[in-house]
């Protein structure tokens, strides 16, 4: 089982998808930051960011054809709550464009933490350590969660936790294993 734990640097946003009471955006008050959002931004940073093969990724994540083999949890917060923010639309000319002013909801937190474990037991010992080292990886490697990353939104830390509470190390011997996994020189 791995654990991570994040902290949060912006406040953030996983959409519900709906509108409500003149809210244009809502989060859900009961999975601010649902699993899957975390699943998908993690396995996202593997291939786009990392450059990690997306076959070696379908295999940790799973696609059409075979299940992931880890199960996440909903993180657990130190402390959140919801606000209002505002946007408005820029056109191509670089100005605001009128009657375009959209109410949205935000999440301010501090910091979060969540367990990644595997649910598959008939896979090498040696594919297991590879799967948690591109976790651990992805993790340190991400630096926003939700939507309006671009615009500075969701900033955030994460990092992996031992057994005793502390911040795994990442040594160097982890970033060539890595480079071994994309492909790359690993001396």
């Amino acid at each position: 089982m791995l654990t991570f734990r994040a902290t949060f640097h912006a406040p953030f946003a996983v959409s519900t998808g709906t509108a409500q009471g003149g809210i244009d955006a809502t989060v859900d008050p009961d999975e601010l930051l649902p699993a899957s959002a975390v699943k998908g931004r993690f396995r996202a940073e593997l291939v786009e960011q990392l450059g990690i093969p997306e076959t070696r990724v379908a295999e940790l994540f799973g696609d059409a054809q075979h299940p992931s083999r880890w199960r996440w949890t909903c993180p657990l917060w130190d402390s959140a709550a919801t606000a209002l923010t505002s946007r408005v639309k820029i056109g191509e000319q670089g100005v605001a464009e009128r009657g375009f002013l959209a109410i949205r909801e935000v999440v301010w937190a501090s910091a979060a933490t969540w367990q990644a474990w595997p649910t598959v037991r008939a896979v090498p010992a040696e594919v297991w350590r590879e799967d948690e080292l591109l976790l651990r990886v992805a993790a340190r490697s991400i630096t926003s969660l939700g939507s309006d990353r671009l615009r500075g939104q969701g900033r955030v830390r994460i990092v992996d936790i031992a057994d005793d509470g502390s911040e795994r190390e990442w040594t160097d011997a982890d970033t060539r294993a890595v480079l071994a996994l994309r492909g790359g020189d690993s001396s």
